[in-house]
């Protein structure tokens, strides 16, 4: 028994010396961390254009999500169902409903280059908005950022929610 322990510890070893190996040498490397960005970094303030490919939606918090709003860089796509998003959304979004793929069709095809668009749902443990956003990124769209607190962090920010469907397309 003893020696089976010891021979699956040199082998995960080995395995992952071999990957670090490979990793450190690889054009396309990924990086080491064990630390997420905080969802308030000042990740969005630093971006030098709107153009940013990063491989994948990026992670943005309430602040965040203001300060674009208030400057016209972002567009916010709520990924809710559309009975969920006609009971209550935040001003100006847009319904592009995750889960029925018919209808988010023909909104997807309609989104802005121009902007920073921003993918919510309810927030945790909702994560409708981060699948949509890697869809939008599958899709080669650049400039796409995650607000995983979604509607509850709005609500606890002091944000209120539009109650009609005047964000809709």
């Amino acid at each position: 028994m003893k020696s089976a322990l010891r021979e699956a510890i040199v082998i995960l070893g080995c395995a992952l010396l071999f990957g670090l190996a490979v990793n450190a040498f690889h054009p396309r490397r990924a990086p080491l961390s064990f630390r997420r960005p905080s969802a308030d970094s000042n990740l969005v303030a630093d971006l030098p254009g709107l153009n940013v490919a990063q491989g994948g939606p990026f992670r943005i918090g309430t602040s965040q999500v203001r300060r674009l709003l208030d400057q016209g860089r972002a567009l916010l796509l709520d990924a809710r169902d559309p009975g969920q998003y006609a009971k209550g959304h935040i001003p100006g979004a847009i319904n592009v409903p995750y889960e029925k793929p018919g209808e988010a069709e023909s909104a997807i095809e309609n989104l802005p280059e121009d902007k920073v668009l921003i993918c919510h749902c309810e927030g945790p443990p909702c994560d409708l908005g981060e699948l949509l956003a890697w869809e939008l990124t599958s899709r080669g769209l650049e400039g796409v950022a995650v607000y995983h607190e979604g509607i509850n962090a709005w609500l606890e920010s002091g944000g209120e929610l539009d109650l009609g469907k005047g964000g809709e397309r």
